[in-house]
């Protein structure tokens, strides 16, 4: 998460598809949701990602997926964050 709000000042729609080991991204021509998706849950773990978890969740709620794997990469952890998800 340290990587992810450093390297986008806090932009989610920075957050690229894909990234080497040593942080460059695959490329930089478009955000993915199915990496949004997936940072927003991470941005839980801390009080301290609060500012960087609301403009997270605010993207995915702006931006919906289009494909199927990135809408459910997108959507599960909206319902973690939102705090809907329940155990069967």
């Amino acid at each position: 998460m340290n990587y992810f709000q450093s390297s986008t000042g806090g932009n989610p729609a920075l957050i690229r598809p894909g990234y080497e080991l040593n942080g460059t991204p695959h490329s930089t021509a478009y955000a993915s949701s199915s990496f949004i998706g997936p940072a927003t849950a991470g941005a839980m773990i801390d009080t301290s990602y609060q500012g960087f978890l609301n403009s997270l969740f605010e993207w995915n709620a702006l931006n919906p997926a289009g494909g199927y794997y990135d809408a459910e990469l997108q959507l599960i952890p909206m319902i973690v964050a939102s705090g809907n998800w329940w155990q069967p």
